[in-house]
């Protein structure tokens, strides 16, 4: 792994760990050099597996070869017939200017690195610290079963239903890293500086009359009057017809004076103006909760990945203990 995946790494290593395996780095080594190289080559040759990870950059490089001391290790690795499980980028185009390569020449290197690697061994892809975890964990407990090595028994001793078990526990253990790394990203508020949530809102709705009232609400009760419908895609303006009758519920809820409800029951339908339709429309965009889609010359809204998840998350009947 290049040294400038500092996140990446401690992460990698903790999901290691957590597989009851001791992860070798080379970040052991503060300098390389031929005395520093000779441990390298004797950790990666008493290891079992070697993990290959590639960002966006290539690594330092050895004066000497020529080629980044990543692509020296895997080199060696490969020499001495260690497995290699190789992970790379799925979204290059979306790696930040500071984990890029800019040198031309050292970004062909690095192309020329991933060719080699990619047709001698399968490249599984990430994107997201989280999935390059889960990637990870995955890859070795099928290693483990498909390829053991000394640091397992071999598998001409291991009975059938000791391989079983171990897998078993490994499928346990990778259940509540997905757990765990489900419940944190629910936790964690993506938007900070976006409204959201309870925040509170206030709408005025007007029928063709003149007619009108104030409404506050909050943006979960925006987001959830609706959000059921959107599961499917839905004409933009029956979405927002939803939450207009939403709102004028929710105001003849809280108003009981017959005025009231004689102002609400007369049939006329009270709409949000253009702007409050925008307001709505640009919110749940920027909490990426909805996309927008084109068909027909109509738009069209539709719960986004991070939607469906908000949705289910608060909709779902909870496990109770």
């Amino acid at each position: 792994m290049s040294d400038y995946l500092q996140e990446e790494r401690q992460a990698v290593l903790n999901a290691i760990l957590k597989l009851n395996q001791f992860p070798a780095g080379m970040e052991i080594f503060p300098a390389v050099n031929d005395t520093a190289w000779e441990h390298i080559e004797k950790v990666i040759e008493d290891s079992d597996y070697y993990v290959l990870i590639i960002g966006g950059k290539y690594g330092s490089i050895e004066a000497e070869s020529g080629i980044s001391y990543t692509e020296k290790e895997y080199d060696f690795a490969v020499s001495k017939n260690i497995p290699v499980l190789a992970f790379t980028r799925s979204d290059e185009e979306n790696i930040p200017v500071g984990k890029a390569e800019m040198n031309e020449e050292i970004r062909e290197k690095l192309k020329k690195f991933k060719q080699e690697v990619g047709n001698k061994h399968h490249w599984n892809y990430w994107k997201t610290i989280d999935e390059l975890k889960a990637n990870v964990i995955s890859s070795l407990a099928m290693s483990f079963a498909m390829n053991p090595q000394k640091g397992w028994k071999k598998s001409s001793v291991i009975s059938h239903t000791e391989l079983l078990e171990r897998l078993a526990n490994l499928q346990i253990k990778y259940d509540e890293l997905l757990e765990e790394n489900n419940k944190l990203q629910n936790s964690q508020n993506t938007f900070p500086q976006f409204a959201q949530g309870n925040d509170k809102i206030t709408f005025r709705l007007v029928a063709v009359d003149k007619s009108e009232f104030e409404i506050e609400t909050t943006w979960d009760e925006i987001f959830f009057c609706v959000s059921e419908t959107l599961v499917a895609t839905t004409f933009s303006g029956d979405a927002i017809y939803k939450i207009e009758k939403f709102l004028t519920e929710k105001y003849l809820i809280k108003t009981s004076s017959r005025m009231n409800e004689k102002v609400l029951n007369d049939g006329k339908h009270y709409s949000l103006s253009h702007e409050e339709f925008l307001k709505i429309q640009t919110q749940f965009l920027a909490l990426k909760l909805i996309v927008f889609i084109e068909i027909n010359e109509g738009w069209y809204w539709k719960l986004s990945e991070t939607g469906i998840n908000y949705f289910l998350s608060k909709a779902a009947i909870q496990k109770t203990s």
